[in-house]
């Protein structure tokens, strides 16, 4: 479910598709659970279309984008996929390897057996490079990256954060920037390389997350990059305590999932408050006491399935 992303090859086209969401996010006033409910049923492209369409003259551009690339949108078979994202893969390992001052001339084995002594932070820094150099953010699919970069705050529109991170690239070294990592430092080297400005247009929970990267981070980061794709791979305990039991019924899961989901996107709770109340032992009363938000059902539904006395979160 990558919106699109996958299927544009020029990277003029993957940056208007990213300029295409962030319109339809901040001017047309579409939720991210409604866009996720359109690409989950398939219908993304006729939806975006639809909506640009009935915009008006304002938005000739993005409708005239998306007629020209109905192609992006449509689906994929999984023999074209995986050659795709083999290609995809040695593409991106090749443009972050020179970056960061290896040979062009280095063959993939080359790579993997220099890796091979670095330190599990320097090898995460160069994946995070190689998603960002390429196609500008990480993949939602890979909580970890998702969460211990920061981009879990800003749920599904990062493009501050993805401009952020690829100006920071380029103007720090990859020592710096692995150094900085290590340490929970990296608010201070974006200040450091004059990237102040930038850092303030992403949410100011941003911060928070970084100063706890890569090895204190609260669990509700990770619950939050769960519920906003349900492929995210995220440790079973880290979403326990808020409902999701490793037993539990499937059909209950998802209806939690898409709850918190729809709490996220509706920005009706300051995320770090959940945390605070499962530690509490109050996850139930905070969700019901938000002033027009839960059904009499949903009610129902949550105190049946909120049955974490005892259960903290770190």
């Amino acid at each position: 479910m990558d919106y699109g992303f996958r299927h544009v090859p020029k990277e003029e086209d993957h940056d208007f598709l990213v300029v295409i969401y962030a319109q339809l996010f901040r001017e047309l006033k579409v939720k991210p659970y409604t866009l996720h409910k359109w690409n989950k049923a398939g219908k993304l492209y006729s939806e975006l279309l639809a909506k640009f369409t009935e915009a008006g003259p304002a938005y000739t551009l993005p409708v005239e984008w998306l007629r020209r690339h109905s192609e992006a949108f449509e689906p994929i078979d999984p023999e074209t996929l995986r050659r795709r994202l083999i290609e995809f893969t040695l593409q991106s390992q090749t443009v972050a390897w020179t970056h960061i001052g290896g040979s062009e001339t280095d063959s993939k084995e080359d790579i993997a057996r220099i890796r091979k002594d670095w330190s599990e932070d320097r090898n995460f820094c160069y994946s995070f490079y190689c998603d960002v150099l390429d196609v500008g953010a990480p993949g939602w699919t890979d909580a970890e990256t998702w969460v211990r970069s920061g981009y879990c705050v800003g749920g599904r529109l990062c493009l501050p954060i993805n401009l952020l991170y690829g100006e920071l690239l380029q103007q720090c070294t990859f020592d710096e920037f692995c150094d900085a990592y290590s340490s929970s430092s990296l608010i201070r080297l974006m200040d450091q390389k004059g990237l102040r400005d930038m850092r303030d247009l992403v949410p100011v929970e941003f911060e928070t997350v970084l100063s706890e990267s890569p090895r204190r981070i609260s669990s509700v980061w990770y619950l939050k990059t769960y519920v906003m794709s349900r492929d995210a791979r995220v440790k079973a305990h880290l979403l326990a305590p808020y409902g999701f039991r490793v037993k539990g019924d499937m059909a209950d899961r998802e209806r939690l999932r898409c709850f918190y989901d729809r709490l996220f996107a509706d920005l009706v709770i300051p995320v770090l408050d959940l945390l605070d109340a499962v530690n509490k032992g109050q996850l139930f009363e905070c969700l019901i006491k938000i002033p027009n938000f839960t059904t009499k059902d949903e009610r129902r539904f949550l105190r049946r399935i909120l049955k974490t006395e005892g259960t903290r979160a770190s």
